[in-house]
């Protein structure tokens, strides 16, 4: 299965928690290893390059992705990726990246894998909201390299440790490819499942207003 995370949020906190507790919550899956696929330039980085492997992160380019797939394993994205994080958080509404994000549904179809939806309602709000310039220069810095909006993140004490917020998952159903379906059809329905999925829990949480918008 590939595990589409949604939204990136402003430091992919609530990913690196939900990798972190995979088996406990998916133990009829403990037989075929997991891994959750980030931002590759963070494995440039000494020392935190070898902290991510070992809590069981992965670049998340094609290569690897292949790779984990062709060995029966999981693995999980954050589907909206780096585009995603200069879009920015709002308290009203969460923003996904992707009408145009459509490579994960062709790898799907490619290895036969299903896409599950995972949606984390809160993950927008565990850190401050960067304001417009700080988002317009990472935007510039993008354009040369792929490394997002690194800082700053200030979250308690100005610090990036994120606030005590509430942080609700759910999880969809899988989505596998249909006999003749193309990736655009295929995408299609995913991003249908991904608006349901939202829709039908919102009204579960402490901010049932809340809307979603996806580019």
């Amino acid at each position: 299965y590939i595990f589409c995370w949604h939204p990136h949020g402003r430091l992919f906190y609530g990913f690196a928690v939900f990798c972190g507790l995979f088996e406990l919550w998916f133990p009829e899956l403990r037989s075929r290893e997991y891994f959750g696929g980030i931002n590759g330039p963070m494995f440039a980085i000494p020392v935190i390059r070898n902290l991510l492997y070992l809590t069981g992160l992965v670049p998340c380019d094609r290569k690897t992705i292949d790779k984990r797939l062709k060995r029966d394993q999981n693995i999980g994205l954050i589907v909206g990726g780096v585009e995603e994080v200069l879009e920015g958080t709002f308290d009203h509404k969460d923003v996904l990246y992707l009408r145009n994000r459509k490579g994960f549904a062709k790898i799907a179809m490619n290895h036969g894998a299903g896409l599950v939806p995972v949606y984390a309602y809160g993950e927008n709000q565990l850190f401050q909201h960067e304001p417009p310039l700080v988002l317009k220069f990472w935007r510039f810095v993008n354009k040369f390299l792929k490394i997002g909006a690194p800082a700053p993140i200030k979250g308690i004490w100005g610090l990036p440790i994120p606030y005590r917020r509430e942080l609700l998952l759910a999880v969809g159903e899988p989505l596998f490819a249909r006999e003749g379906e193309s990736v655009d059809e295929f995408h299609h329905r995913y991003c249908n499942a991904v608006e349901e999925l939202f829709h039908k829990h919102v009204k579960e949480t402490s901010r049932p207003n809340h809307m979603l918008e996806i580019i």
